[in-house]
């Protein structure tokens, strides 16, 4: 009989492998959570870590306090003090409750309160400052996309930019060094922050890429761009923030400098001719080097010369030359020249080439670097200086002023610079407006007219030994700024208190103040204005006294500002101020009465017990010639709709 035999089965295999255990599920993984619908999971009563928890009660409040300038520490510090008061309060009902169950049954034994930190009792816990750091910056990190969305669509009409320093230094530094010295933080008219921003330094590029975001996002959202913008330094910010947001430019009226003075304008025997095309512009540099013996080296001729390029707002970096002018003779050239790309006309290169043919004007070298760098030319020659050629006639002491404050030293003539078509990108259009042409005409021609001025003048020297009596001098202060004008004089009689006149030392009658207050140190020190109404003589020394042309040359026009004045006056004023006001608060109570009575007494107002007899209006004549400036004053002011500039001081 056959018998049925299982084949033998091969032992299991160590190789083989294990079958993957299945993932024990929760209701709280993330991933379940992530898939539910806002308004379900809003339901979720915490906010979860890696292996613990949050209620959202208890977070919402730590959200709030951190808003505020409550720490982790001291918010973990807090909830301590909660939990523990809450402990007490437990324990004091069990407490209560053993108390009258103890005097109803005498028999009973209580089980003994837990400990607050008891892992099998109460078990209290209170997370530390770390973990409460680390949940909040997780949740915000997962907020941080909505975040940025919603401050990225706030308005920003009205700006507030200022730098804090006290968030950068909770923040870790590297080798003992701190990685970002402050937070740049910029609010609408709402105080929302718009701008927020880590710099490691105060530098604009540290937030211009922040500042340019923040326009792009008004762009894209149909937002108005800002109009007005407050900081705490308005000189050093202004022509940043202008750039960055080129509507704080819109309708702005500059402040004149020189408001009273004549404006410089083109006389109408000089003509303006635009060129654009090579030949045109090598036909008019004929009419120009005609005049000129280019085999003679010492023949010179001079022009006035300026140049012009767009202007971008958005980028700091230097557009190619769009227009040079030139002014010669009773004409003004304008050659627009941004089309060659850098491959100019072989006659005007010969032309900037040439050192014969000297080039007047202001920051002209750096005009011409920049031209024979787009050339791809060597260096071209010629230029002349009128910032350095005018201090070294003295009539200004910084070169570093433009050409309007040239002209208006010099020619006493305001230039007139209007912003929009100064900073203008339309330089480089094929059609020049009325407007550009006649602007970048009187710039090369003020430079003509003021080298013109200035070789007509003697270059001022130092007196000699023997220099004539009523020769004109410029007297100058030991930090060389110019104080007074006048001439030498021929009096020999001493001058009371003054020392005598030697080799070093000369007498000279001043004609002339620019700075009252400056000293005369060979008059122990005296004040200018001390001497009275000019003229007056002085002795000074000889190294300090330079001789002078004509008037307009060396003074301040009329109508202009002279910042050394100002400074000298305003000084004057503040510190004569100041001791009138130390010397009333030293005053007595009983002292300040009897300076009010004196004062009634002074001008007739009668006096009785009570104090003064006024009169009222009824009683007295109405002085019609006063009673419309009076009132002019007490009405309603009438304000200038000009607006000089959206950049102002913060007013906090």
């Amino acid at each position: 009989m056959a018998s049925s035999v299982a084949p033998l089965q091969p032992p299991p295999s160590f190789d083989t492998p294990p079958v993957p255990a299945l993932p024990t599920p929760n209701s709280w993984d993330s991933r379940i959570l992530e898939a539910l619908p806002a308004h379900l999971l809003d339901e979720f009563p915490a906010y979860l870590s890696h292996r613990s928890a949050m209620s959202k009660s208890v977070f919402e409040l730590m959200r709030t306090v951190f808003h505020y300038g409550v720490g982790t520490k001291q918010f973990s510090n807090s909830l301590q003090v909660l939990h523990r008061l809450h402990f007490d309060k437990l324990h004091t009902q069990y407490l209560d409750g053993v108390v009258v169950w103890a005097k109803s049954r005498q028999d009973l034994v209580f089980t003994e309160f837990s400990t607050f930190d008891d892992s099998h009792g109460y078990a209290g816990f209170v997370p530390s400052g770390s973990w409460l750091g680390m949940l909040y910056n997780q949740h915000i990190g997962r907020l941080k996309k909505a975040m940025d969305q919603q401050v990225s669509m706030k308005t920003l009409r009205v700006g507030a930019m200022d730098h804090s320093y006290k968030t950068t230094k909770q923040i870790m530094k590297v080798n003992g060094e701190s990685v970002f010295q402050a937070t740049l933080t910029l609010t609408n008219e709402f105080g929302e922050a718009r701008v927020m921003a880590f710099v490691p330094t105060s530098s604009h590029s540290e937030f211009e890429s922040a500042l340019q975001k923040a326009k792009e996002n008004l762009d894209q959202y149909g937002l108005s761009q800002p109009e007005v913008m407050f900081t705490d330094n308005p000189a050093a910010d202004k022509q940043f923030l202008e750039r960055v947001f080129s509507s704080l430019t819109k309708n702005m009226v500059l402040v004149e400098k020189y408001p009273a003075m004549e404006i410089f304008k083109r006389p109408n025997d000089v003509t303006i001719r635009v060129s654009r095309d090579a030949a045109a512009i090598e036909n008019e540099i004929a009419k120009i080097t005609v005049d000129i013996n280019l085999l003679d080296d010492s023949d010179k001729l001079v022009v006035g010369f300026d140049s012009e390029w767009n202007v971008d707002t958005t980028s700091n970096m230097v557009q190619p030359t769009a227009i040079i002018q030139i002014a010669y003779k009773t004409w003004v050239n304008v050659f627009q020249i941004g089309h060659f790309n850098g491959k100019l006309p072989q006659a005007l290169i010969s032309f900037l080439f040439n050192g014969q043919i000297l080039k007047a004007g202001r920051g002209v070298k750096q005009d011409l670097d920049w031209l024979a760098k787009e050339c791809n030319s060597v260096p071209f020659h010629g230029g002349v200086e009128l910032a350095k050629w005018a201090k070294d006639y003295r009539v200004i002491s910084d070169a570093r002023i433009g050409l309007e404050d040239l002209c208006a030293r010099i020619l006493a003539k305001r230039l007139e610079k209007p912003q929009d078509i100064r900073v203008s990108q339309n330089w480089i259009n094929t059609s020049l407006s009325s407007e550009q042409t006649e602007y970048a005409a009187l710039d090369a021609l003020a430079s003509l007219y003021i080298y013109t001025r200035l070789t007509a003048a003697e270059m001022p020297g130092r007196i000699t030994p023997n220099v004539l009596p009523g020769t004109l001098v410029s007297v100058y202060n030991l930090d060389k700024r110019l104080i007074a004008h006048g001439s030498i004089s021929g009096d020999n009689t001493p001058i009371p208190g003054a020392p005598s006149v030697t080799s070093t030392r000369a007498r000279i009658t001043i004609s002339k103040v620019l700075i009252p207050a400056a000293l005369i140190p060979l008059h122990n020190k005296k004040a200018l204005e001390a001497f009275g109404p000019v003229p007056f003589d002085i002795v000074y020394a000889r190294n300090k006294v330079f001789t002078r042309t004509v008037e307009p040359l060396d003074s301040t026009p009329e109508g202009g500002s002279n910042p050394e004045n100002m400074t000298a006056d305003v000084g004057t004023s503040e510190d004569q101020q100041l001791q009138e006001l130390l010397d009333f608060l030293q005053t007595s109570p009983d002292d300040i009465g009897d300076i009010a009575t004196n004062w009634m007494q002074e001008i007739d107002v009668p006096l009785s017990e009570n104090g003064p007899i006024l009169n009222t209006p009824s009683d007295d004549n109405v002085d019609e010639s006063a009673l419309q400036p009076g009132l002019d004053i007490l009405n309603d002011s009438t304000w200038s709709p000009e607006i000089r500039s959206r950049v102002v001081m913060d007013v906090w």
